[in-house]
């Protein structure tokens, strides 16, 4: 089943002034306000951290009753790196970013994210986008993929997910991904519905071998 994707690329051939300028005003004052509070960057690949980053990674993916792979490892490789915002010696929220095919050349792509809900007030997030566009603008990169999804859904957090970047006012890219029709289905007409998510969690993570059991 063909299934159309949607991805968001910053162009980062220009100045970091100019690519400041372009993002949405709030995003600035919550990149402002997490600095303010005392969040920093960390760019790590220590175990101890990638072990940390999981352990959130599959928190969040718990809470949104979403079924993790046994294939979704965080194990870095030389094309791949973990950037960590910190809070009192703490890793609140992370980015696992890989070079990928972009535009014809390797530039850096969003694979995975995840934030500690506890600390969502100090915008961690938004933080680790700018630091993001700020670190791969200042090594020469011409793109910075944000990651995509189907967003032609109705499930509220891929909405969501979708409008926080857009407000980062990259450019669309569309591309067209193969899924299995039951995969397809789901996602278009019956992920919204919380009981049916709830019962394909189970499933999943207690009877299937290809899903980590969290």
């Amino acid at each position: 089943m063909k299934v159309i994707r949607e991805t968001i690329l910053i162009d980062l051939k220009t100045d970091l002034e100019r690519l400041w300028s372009r993002i949405d005003k709030n995003l600035r004052t919550d990149v402002r306000k997490a600095k303010k509070s005392g969040v920093t960057l960390k760019i790590s690949r220590e175990q101890g951290d990638i072990d940390a980053c999981f352990e959130i990674f599959l928190k969040l993916n718990k809470k949104y009753l979403t079924p993790v792979l046994k294939e979704h490892n965080f194990k870095l490789t030389n094309s791949s790196e973990l950037l960590c915002a910190v809070y009192n010696n703490q890793i609140i929220s992370f980015i696992l970013v890989e070079l990928s095919n972009i535009a014809g050349k390797n530039n850096p792509r969003f694979k995975y994210a995840a934030t500690n809900d506890s600390y969502k007030q100090l915008n961690p997030v938004s933080f680790l986008y700018w630091e993001a566009i700020a670190r791969y603008n200042a090594r020469g990169y011409e793109f910075l993929d944000l990651g995509g999804s189907d967003y032609s859904t109705n499930d509220p957090q891929l909405i969501r997910l979708k409008e926080y970047k857009e407000k980062w006012n990259g450019l669309k890219q569309v591309h067209v991904s193969n899924e299995s029709f039951f995969a397809w289905f789901y996602i278009r007409h019956l992920r919204k519905f919380l009981l049916l998510k709830k019962i394909k969690y189970f499933i999943l993570t207690n009877f299937s071998n290809k899903y980590l059991k969290y």
